[in-house]
């Protein structure tokens, strides 16, 4: 979030111990400003609430056609970021474990075993804990084409 002090005065202190009169932030909590000029200051501050990783996941891949698009499954970085104590499964319809990682910067390009089979479904779990020690279990269904 990008946080801007709007004043007449020239000079800002923020509470992160940056002086310029925008900041951007990444964690919640309270955020103050103090704005000096000449003999007065004022402050004021802003509270960042938490929010949940509400992440958005492809349900298809296509690595097969070699274009270069959507060749992979992944999570994106600005996720990555709020998750910790990650791991994923990714189950084939036997529900053997093809693919398994505990890096959040995996990338799966729907190889199991050496090959690529197209059009086949896959199921995933993904286990992780965010920035405030929140548990989260996300499941889903991939197609590999």
């Amino acid at each position: 979030i990008e946080l801007q002090a709007e004043s007449k005065f020239n000079q800002y202190e923020w509470s992160t111990g940056e002086i310029s009169d925008i900041i951007v932030v990444v964690d919640p909590g309270l955020y103050t400003v103090t704005a000096t000029g000449d003999l007065c200051s004022s402050t004021a501050g802003v509270t960042i609430e938490p929010c949940g990783v509400d992440m958005t996941l492809p349900n298809a891949i296509s690595p097969s056609n070699q274009d270069g698009m959507n060749d992979y499954f992944y999570i994106d970085e600005y996720y990555q970021r709020q998750m910790h104590d990650f791991f994923i499964r990714i189950y084939d319809r036997w529900g053997d474990i093809v693919f398994s990682s505990t890096d959040k910067n995996f990338r799966w390009y729907g190889d199991v075993n050496g090959k690529t089979p197209g059009n086949v479904v896959y199921s995933y779990i993904i286990q992780y804990r965010d920035n405030f020690g929140e548990r989260f279990l996300r499941k889903g269904t991939l197609v590999v084409l």
